[in-house]
């Protein structure tokens, strides 16, 4: 039945309700709109010393915010 597309509702008292609905792309972890081209996702890297830098920067200047 979920098969062709009917939902399928379980109730139980102690653990409430599920419904079992066919998995579509959008069930999965990451739908396909977001999955970038490898040279997009390379393109849009950065190495782990740019990565360091930016932390350090930003840890520098929530610390001088709280110093009065």
């Amino acid at each position: 039945m979920v098969k062709n597309g009917t939902e399928l509702v379980l109730e139980s008292r102690e653990n409430g309700s599920f419904a079992l609905t066919p998995i579509t792309e959008y069930h999965t972890i990451i739908p396909k709109e977001y999955i970038l081209a490898p040279d997009e996702d390379l393109a849009r890297a950065i190495t782990m010393d740019e990565f360091l830098i930016g932390v350090k920067e930003d840890l520098q200047a929530m610390f001088k915010k709280g110093k009065k």
